[in-house]
């Protein structure tokens, strides 16, 4: 009875633990030979759109602004001189994972005019209310070098050969 009591109170721990687990947590480690952050790039934002997806727009030859259909989001690209609206997720659909609905066909790359402020153009996005989410788009150096000890660790001492 007493040994029943002890595996059911450790089976209540661990599952509790289980249940209660949030998502994984990213653990930064500060490397000096890490490729490093150079800055954005001018001309174009993430978007993820709350209900449109995998929308396509190139300039219009009369207007020369991309329009995605939605009001709000083509005066926005007047004014920001949007010339380009593509998913950046091509041919992505939505799944569902633990019951989580993801959607990447929600997310688009605008490119507009790069003599705009970067930032007000983010802040004029963020403000419509059919967007969820915009996001600066990256610049980061990468390191082009190849490491002889994990070759050799690998059974080679040069690239492309055979261990």
């Amino acid at each position: 009875m007493r040994s029943a009591i002890v595996c059911a109170a450790i089976a209540v721990f661990l599952l509790s633990g289980y249940a209660f687990a949030d998502e994984p947590e990213a653990i930064v480690v500060g490397r000096r030979d890490v490729p490093s952050f150079v800055g954005y790039v001018q001309g174009q934002i993430i978007v993820q759109f709350k209900h449109l997806s995998g929308v396509n727009a190139l300039a219009s030859p009369v207007t020369g602004r991309a329009g995605v259909g939605v009001a709000s989001l083509d005066a926005l690209a007047e004014r920001c001189g949007v010339t380009k609206v593509e998913p950046l997720f091509k041919g992505a659909r939505p799944k569902t994972l633990n019951g989580r609905v993801f959607d990447l066909s929600r997310h688009h790359r605008i490119t507009f005019d790069e003599n705009l402020n970067l930032d007000e153009v983010m802040a004029a996005y963020r403000s419509d209310p059919n967007v969820e989410s915009v996001e600066p788009i990256g610049i980061h150096t990468v390191a082009a070098t190849t490491r002889t000890w994990t070759l050799r660790r690998l059974g080679t001492s040069r690239p492309g050969t055979p261990p």
